[in-house]
């Protein structure tokens, strides 16, 4: 009855993984470090696309009437600012603003996806050095974790310790014994046998030592040998979530009437991960924290992407202005849209680490 329980929340388990697998999928997309399709990433889906050069050339356009009505405006202004006793302004100042509006516009819409371009090649590069190693999918790294490992112990062998000072049935340290010495007990001496002394200048002396036995852990090579809940060659790799829960626990053989399979018995169909070494809490905590923070995290990436479709949008008018301004209103926007680009490492650099 326990092992269909059991079974029963790996199935759970394995819709939510593939279900944060698919997130993962989406995560990968918005951020570029996967492709959309077979080859190309999402910006060059967009760039490829007929609707991106009539995007670009509309804002080129859009540029160039308000960079004009821009011209307008300010030459207009000096104008009533001169008859009203101001300081004149050069009107070739004006226009040379104007111009310098259109081209910032047209250099921008070229900065802008170069910029996005070259973010995504170095979020590629940082994402596959700290990405998980195996390629493994997301889930199946925390399907990894969340089988139990484990050093192995040779009981054949005996070995000894010491495990601090020995205490005689008062409590108090029991200092060795050295016939040589003055005084029958053993002092500390150094590399040419003279007593070495604390900061006070007296000798240190040398207490008698708790040993203990122990069977020390089993080596291969200079390596601690590890054993883990999978049986055979099986790895996380080999785990997909289509997979039913006997398919990847096996199964027991079963009770007497054929009901509920027997933890002590053997299997009938034989397991890639034994169950009883599959801690199904730590699975379901981390798959849970796993899907609330790539939740959280794609809406924030999501809500970027919008940021940086609108700041693009809104380019024009901003270029635009800037016989208005100064380029007041353009210092702004270049600030933050890189921001708005560079926000995805943070992303996925907390994923790959968590």
């Amino acid at each position: 009855m326990g092992i269909l329980i059991e079974k029963l929340f790996a199935q759970l388990l394995f819709w939510l993984y593939d279900f944060i697998d698919t997130l993962g999928a989406i995560f990968n997309i918005l951020t570029g470090t996967q492709k959309a399709d077979e080859t190309r990433t999402l910006l060059e889906v967009f760039l490829d696309s007929a609707i991106s050069t009539k995007v670009l050339l509309g804002l080129c356009m859009v540029s160039v009437v308000i960079a004009g009505a821009s011209v307008g405006v300010k030459t207009v202004k000096n104008v009533i600012k001169f008859k009203a006793g101001g300081e004149p302004t050069s009107h070739a100042t004006t226009v040379k603003q104007g111009v310098l509006g259109i081209g910032a516009s047209v250099v921008c819409i070229f900065f802008v996806f170069m910029f996005i371009a070259f973010s995504t090649m170095l979020l590629n590069m940082v994402n596959d050095v700290i990405a998980p190693a195996d390629n493994l999918t997301l889930s199946q790294n925390l399907f990894n974790l969340s089988v139990e490992q484990s050093y192995v112990i040779d009981e054949s062998v005996w070995e000894q310790r010491e495990v601090g000072d020995y205490l005689d049935e008062s409590g108090h340290r029991v200092q060795e014994k050295d016939p040589s010495s003055d005084d029958g007990l053993a002092w500390e001496k150094d590399a040419s046998g003279n007593y070495m002394l604390d900061d006070d200048g007296n000798k240190i002396p040398v207490w008698v030592q708790r040993i203990e036995w122990y069977h020390p852990y089993v080596t291969v090579d200079g390596e601690l040998l590890v054993t883990t809940g999978w049986v055979g060659s099986y790895t996380a790799s080999d785990i997909k979530w289509s997979m039913s829960p006997d398919q990847v626990f096996g199964v027991h053989n079963k009770d007497w009437i054929g009901l509920f399979e027997q933890a002590d018995q053997g299997y009938s169909q034989q397991p890639m991960v034994r169950l009883e070494s599959f801690n199904l809490f730590t699975a379901y905590l981390v798959a849970v924290i796993m899907l609330i923070s790539m939740f959280m995290l794609s809406v924030g990436l999501v809500k970027r992407i919008y940021d940086i479709i609108v700041l693009v949008i809104c380019m024009p008018l901003v270029c635009g202005t800037i016989p208005l301004d100064d380029g007041a209103r353009f210092r702004a926007w270049r600030e933050t849209f890189m921001s708005k680009v560079l926000i995805a490492f943070g992303a996925v650099i907390a994923l790959n680490v968590f």
